[in-house]
């Protein structure tokens, strides 16, 4: 049955490495069980957030990409993945709740550059052009928890000011093909080197404390320039 799987979802993944799929799917799905748990979710809702976060984006990816079912319905160890890694972000988790929010920073920032190349990839599979499979690459990385946040009740993390999370994705998919592309590295090198770019770029962000600037109001500043304010 496993072989036969393997062989259903091959021209999925003639250009990638299973175990970086997995690896974003796992790393997705504690991050949406964490942030069930701080919502003060019961046991069923954390887990269901945890695995539309774990596959969400690449849902929104292969709909997309549109060459069969998804990826998620054709592996079903995808979908096992999701829902163990979904009851571990809910049960190894617990005890250590004190410092959730900082090991919920790094297990979101890990699969931030996991789910970009993972997309990235898969996107190249289906032969698609650059400019298309990075844009991929950004859908399947805030895809999870665009649905996560609209399944809470809250505007999407990325359509607020804030930290540039989809700037990220994007700068973590340009590392990837060009140390693939034009550096010539191997494939592993490549993801190791987007991977860890994401999260020392975000690292910076944190530290720094940079946030993506709303859109100025052009209109009331012309108006300021034309009617300045009188000195008291």
């Amino acid at each position: 049955m496993f072989a036969q799987n393997l062989e259903d979802i091959r021209p999925y993944v003639e250009l990638t490495r299973p175990y970086l799929e997995f690896t974003a799917v796992a790393f997705g799905a504690v991050s949406g069980a964490l942030h069930g748990k701080r919502r003060s979710f019961d046991f069923t809702g954390v887990v269901i957030i945890g695995i539309v976060s774990g596959l969400g984006g690449g849902l929104i990816r292969d709909v997309l990409i549109g060459r069969g079912p998804v990826l998620a319905l054709r592996s079903p160890e995808m979908l096992i993945v999701a829902i163990v890694a979904s009851l571990t972000g809910v049960l190894l988790f617990e005890p250590i709740m004190t410092r959730a929010t900082r090991i919920y920073w790094v297990v979101d920032t890990l699969s931030l550059g996991l789910f970009a190349v993972a997309g990235l990839q898969r996107a190249q599979a289906a032969s698609l052009a650059v400019t298309p499979s990075v844009l991929l690459g950004v859908v399947t990385c805030v895809g999870g928890g665009l649905v996560r946040d609209v399944l809470c009740r809250e505007t999407p993390r990325v359509l607020l000011p804030g930290q540039p999370y989809t700037t990220i994705a994007l700068f973590a998919g340009v590392v990837y093909m060009l140390a693939l592309h034009a550096l010539k590295l191997s494939p592993f090198t490549a993801e190791m080197l987007a991977i860890s770019g994401a999260f020392g770029l975000r690292s910076i962000v944190a530290w720094r404390g940079w946030v993506v600037p709303v859109p100025p109001n052009l209109v009331a500043r012309r108006q300021q320039r034309r009617h300045p304010p009188r000195a008291a």
